[in-house]
């Protein structure tokens, strides 16, 4: 007898207007995905007011291009930046994109840790 198991794609879909990616749901990825939050938000923080409109511009640009290209990937910035020409409006999408994906992550059970996992196996098990 043979165990049959459906198998789950192991990606995330994530429109942006007319834009597609699609997100890989793997562990490298959810570490790479907490990372980029965290030096998103500290970037943000940390970010120097400029003197200048265009230095802040340039300085706000780099770091949500940074944030877009390591959660989508290559050129995604770019694409994303000539559907919607504005930083701001970039970076409230961002945040969207953040929180769909933590909670895609959370449906998909990649986000409890190793012990909940056993526990909720073992109460399983148990019934």
């Amino acid at each position: 007898m043979a165990i049959k198991i459906q198998t789950q794609a192991p990606e995330v879909p994530v429109l942006l207007g007319e834009l597609e990616f699609s997100i890989p749901a793997t562990d490298e990825y959810l570490k790479s995905f907490r990372l980029t939050q965290k030096e998103f938000l500290k970037e943000l923080d940390q970010m120097d007011k400029k003197d200048s409109y265009e230095e802040d511009y340039e300085q706000s640009m780099r770091i949500v291009k940074k944030a877009y290209e390591s959660l989508l990937g290559e050129g995604a910035f770019d694409k994303a930046y000539k559907q919607t020409p504005s930083i701001i409006i970039l970076t409230k999408y961002f945040g969207q994109i953040a929180e769909g994906l933590e909670e895609e992550f959370k449906n998909m059970g990649l986000t409890q840790s190793q012990n909940e996992k056993v526990n909720k196996y073992l109460k399983q098990k148990k019934k």
